[in-house]
């Protein structure tokens, strides 16, 4: 391939994009990558697999090396547009959507579930050109209204000022503790795999939860027990493998916080706020005592500090304030000078 293609040049390179493109975009979602992230590595893959050689001016051919080596070159930015424009042509919908990296949470308002969408980074302007701060927060910082967050909020006006206060402490704190566990789970130092999986499981689950509580129906806040007790599950579990590269197994939490040495970051009463593991094993499948939507935000609440106590007591690298200057990356600007 040879800088500053002609339309003969972008032809052929369409067309062989077009036979390489399909097998390597069912590896991608194999691996599971979102769609919008897959052109820049798809991108990596034509031209690691597809590309011999590569010829800038009258240089001679070269192969083109590690990505480290080519990845500000027009000629790479030539084929990421391509592959772009191929991803664009296929998946229309999945890039006209904005993706959502919003953490899902739940706060209760006078006896009524509400969702609550909490930003994951914090964004401000640069002073440079295409570029934007990007932060890692920990916590609700103080210029932020947490209320915001939730979604489909009830007017608050219609709220006693003692229910105003509890919505506006609850959402808080909630969006305090999801964050934490966010930028915790992060900044993990790596173990090995088990301990991957076990960190990789933390959150979908208490969204699973979140999502079963926000819905409000009998049926699925019984499920949301089971979701609450593999979330603790995999937080403890995984601050063991991480310490021990061990685990018990055993879906007993009180085993599980005895067996860490010293113990998690939270009180080992916290584990009460839960039912039992035999209990919630039995109300996923709707059979015992059936629970109150009020008793599961309890339990919902308690699952955050037990996931937040035992990601602090991790080996970990603080993010809380960590703020980072971001560029577009160069593949993507290499022609507009």
């Amino acid at each position: 391939m040879s800088e500053g293609t002609n339309g003969t040049d972008n032809n052929q390179l369409e067309q062989r994009l077009a036979e390489a493109l399909p097998p390597i975009d069912e590896k991608l979602a194999a691996a599971g990558l979102a769609i919008n992230q897959r052109p820049t590595h798809a991108a990596i893959e034509f031209v690691d697999h597809f590309v011999e050689a590569v010829r800038e001016g009258e240089s001679p051919a070269i192969r083109p090396g590690e990505f480290g080596s080519y990845f500000a070159t027009k000629w790479f930015a030539a084929i990421y547009a391509a592959v772009d424009k191929w991803y664009r042509t296929r998946f229309p919908s999945a890039f006209a959507q904005k993706a959502d990296h919003s953490l899902t949470g739940v706060v209760m308002i006078a006896g009524t579930t509400f969702g609550l969408r909490v930003p994951r980074n914090t964004f401000r302007p640069s002073e440079k050109a295409d570029c934007i701060w990007i932060g890692f927060p920990d916590d609700v910082r103080n210029e932020e209204d947490p209320i915001s967050w939730i979604v489909n909020p009830p007017n608050l006006a219609h709220l006693t000022p003692a229910q105003r206060k509890e919505a506006k402490s609850n959402a808080r704190l909630v969006a305090g503790r999801l964050r934490f566990i966010s930028s915790g789970l992060t900044a993990m130092m790596r173990s090995d795999e088990s301990f991957d999986g076990f960190r990789a499981g933390i959150l979908p689950r208490l969204t699973n939860a979140a999502n079963l509580l926000i819905s409000g129906s009998s049926e699925a806040v019984q499920q949301s027990f089971w979701e609450m007790q593999i979330a603790c599950e995999s937080a403890l579990k995984g601050l063991q493998q991480q310490r021990t590269k061990t685990f018990k197994p055993t879906h007993d939490l009180f085993v599980l916080y005895d067996g860490i040495d010293p113990h998690p970051e939270f009180k080992r009463d916290t584990l009460k706020r839960l039912p039992r593991w035999e209990d919630a094993s039995n109300l996923r499948y709707g059979q015992g005592d059936k629970r109150s939507c009020t008793d599961a935000i309890k339990s919902y609440e308690g699952t955050l500090v037990i996931v937040a106590g035992a990601v602090a007591s991790m080996d970990r690298v603080g993010l809380g304030n960590a703020q980072f200057e971001i560029t577009r990356p160069l593949w993507t600007k290499a022609f507009e000078n």
